[in-house]
C-alpha cells in the first residue's frame, strides 16, 4: 500500500513540476516586458544587453542600480548573467561574495593593468555597467572600457580585452 501511494505521489510531482516550470519562465518574461517601472537611462542599456549573445556576462557597480535594491532586476530585463548582484542579500543566505566584492573593487577602482586583465579573463566578464562620473574617471585610467551607452546617472562599458597590455612573462 506504501508502494502505491508512494508511485502516485511520484507520478503527481512528475507531471506538475514541469507546469510550474513554464509558468514561472513566463512569469519572468512578462516581468521582463515591465518597461515603466524602469529609468528610461536603464531601458537603454538593458534594450542594448539583450542584444548581445546569451553568454554575455554584465558586471553592475553603481549606485543608481543599486545592487541589493535593484540590481537583480538587470538579469529580468536582459536575460544576461550579472556577476555579482545583491551582494547583502547572498551573504544572508550563507553564500560567499567576498572574491566577486574584491574583484570588482579591483576592476571599478583601477590598479596593476596584469592583475585587472586576469580577473577579466578567468571571469568573463564582457560588460561593466558604472555610475556615469565613475566612468568617466574610469576611461582616463582604464583605456580598456570603452564606452557604449552614457546616459546622465549610468554608463555602459564594452571591456575590451585587446587593449589591456599583454601578460607580463
Amino acid at each position: 500500500r506504501r508502494i502505491l501511494y508512494g508511485a502516485i505521489i511520484l507520478v503527481v510531482i512528475l507531471l506538475t513540476v514541469p507546469r510550474a516550470a513554464f509558468e514561472m519562465n513566463a512569469h519572468i518574461q512578462r516581468v521582463r516586458d515591465l518597461y515603466p517601472i524602469v529609468p528610461d537611462s536603464v531601458q537603454q542599456i538593458a534594450d542594448y544587453l539583450k542584444k548581445t549573445p546569451d553568454t554575455t556576462i554584465v558586471a553592475v557597480r553603481s549606485g543608481y542600480i543599486a545592487p541589493d535594491q535593484n540590481g537583480p532586476y538587470m538579469y529580468l530585463f536582459t536575460g544576461r548573467h550579472q556577476y555579482l548582484s545583491a551582494p547583502a542579500l547572498l551573504t544572508q543566505f550563507g553564500a560567499d561574495t567576498f572574491d566577486r566584492e574584491r574583484n570588482m573593487t579591483a576592476i571599478t577602482n583601477g590598479g596593476f593593468p596584469y592583475a585587472i586583465r586576469k580577473i577579466l579573463k578567468h571571469e568573463k566578464i564582457d560588460y561593466l555597467v558604472l555610475d556615469t562620473t565613475r566612468a568617466i574617471q574610469a576611461t582616463k585610467s582604464a583605456y580598456w572600457l570603452v564606452p557604449v551607452i552614457q546616459t546622465e546617472p549610468v554608463t555602459l562599458m564594452k571591456i575590451d580585452l585587446d587593449r589591456l597590455p599583454p601578460p607580463e612573462f
